[in-house]
């Protein structure tokens, strides 16, 4: 997400008004996912009060809701994954071949052809393909998968927002743009807790080895 919002804000070449304007949106997008996340994790909890101890695959998630919640359940959960995999399904692989384009200075974006970004569109549809073959081919739970990925992203993301900390705090490249101390503590307390959280994650995967 971060990769296809910077890419976004150069391919615009906005100016500091309409920056600051951006900066409001960021903001209310980050308290709406936040709220979905608070949300989630509640009816998460509660599904799994009503139900007991359960073993979850991706293929008994929609009986633990039925279980949980009613019939009507499953119409619902089924919406939320629909519409979680399309959204995840246009934009993971378009901020990944963003941020290769960006690292190569490639031309990039659709709103170019194909002729004036031929890798552009070439790297989007490599990536879409082999992610589709080895979901389809793998014969570990998705659930699995989704936690493989989560995990790996945990490794990544903090190198990345600590290089962003000391970019927003270089008044030579952000001029008056520079990162307040709120903002700061902030970033540093999201570094921080993703950190632990991959910690007690990886701590958590070693002791139900055993």
């Amino acid at each position: 997400m971060m990769f296809h919002l910077q890419s976004y804000l150069v391919q615009e070449d906005l100016s500091l008004k309409e920056y600051g304007e951006q900066k409001i949106g960021i903001y209310i997008g980050i308290l709406i996912m936040f709220l979905m996340t608070v949300l989630i994790m509640i009816v998460g909890i509660e599904s799994f009060q009503r139900v007991g101890e359960i073993a979850i695959s991706d293929k008994n998630l929609g009986e633990i809701f039925i279980k949980a919640f009613g019939k009507y359940a499953k119409y619902i959960f089924g919406m939320g994954i629909l519409s979680f995999a399309i959204i995840t399904l246009a934009l993971i692989p378009l901020a990944a071949t963003l941020a290769i384009c960006d690292a190569f200075a490639l031309e990039n974006g659709f709103e170019k052809s194909c002729k004036e970004a031929p890798l552009f569109y070439i790297i989007f549809t490599f990536i879409l393909v082999i992610s589709g073959v080895f979901v389809l081919l793998s014969k570990n739970s998705l659930v699995n998968l989704v936690i493989l990925a989560q995990a790996l992203a945990s490794m990544i993301v903090p190198v990345i927002l600590i290089y962003m900390i000391i970019i927003t705090n270089n008044s030579e490249i952000m001029g008056k743009e520079v990162n307040k101390p709120i903002q700061n503590i902030v970033v540093w307390f999201t570094v921080i807790s993703i950190v632990v959280f991959f910690i007690a994650l990886i701590i958590y995967k070693i002791m139900a080895m055993f």
